[in-house]
């Protein structure tokens, strides 16, 4: 399932133009009552000032500290998004609305104490029975340092 599409442009820009350091972010554990803090970098990779139309978190757990109002060209600005746990697990977006052009709208998912690990984090180790094609088993942590792709299906 693919959460985004993204068009790459050759050359200058004449236009504002938006990028995000990161697509997403996963929030580690907190506990019910307590807070954390992440960031992400917008880029203005145009050759015109950025505006900010709207901005703004569809979950209210999510608080941006800082947003981006404007953005000269070739600038970067660092957005604060601070998660306040009051559920077992919360997930929304941070949508920015601009002047540019071609991408008027862009987001970055904003995901809090959800279970299982979060990117960049070491895999959790498991033990799988072959089912398809042979048989033994599977151990993640004999495979370290390999590219592992993992198939699972339903014959029904």
């Amino acid at each position: 399932e693919w959460a985004s599409v993204q068009v790459f442009e050759f050359g200058e820009i004449a236009e504002p133009d938006i990028d995000l350091s990161t697509w997403e972010l996963n929030y580690p554990y907190v506990e019910n009552g307590y807070s954390y803090s992440l960031s992400l970098d917008i880029i203005n990779n145009g050759n015109e000032t950025l505006t900010t139309i709207d901005n703004y978190t569809t979950n209210s757990e999510f608080v941006v500290i800082n947003p981006l109002t404007s953005l000269p060209p070739g600038e970067t600005q660092t957005v604060e998004i601070i998660y306040n746990a009051s559920n077992s697990n919360a997930s929304g977006a941070y949508r920015i609305y601009s002047n540019d052009p071609d991408e008027p709208e862009i987001i970055c998912e904003t995901n809090g104490n959800i279970d299982g690990a979060n990117v960049g984090e070491p895999a959790p180790d498991f033990n799988l029975s072959y089912v398809g094609n042979g048989s033994g088993n599977f151990q993640l942590s004999d495979h370290l340092g390999e590219i592992i792709v993992i198939a699972f299906f339903s014959p029904m």
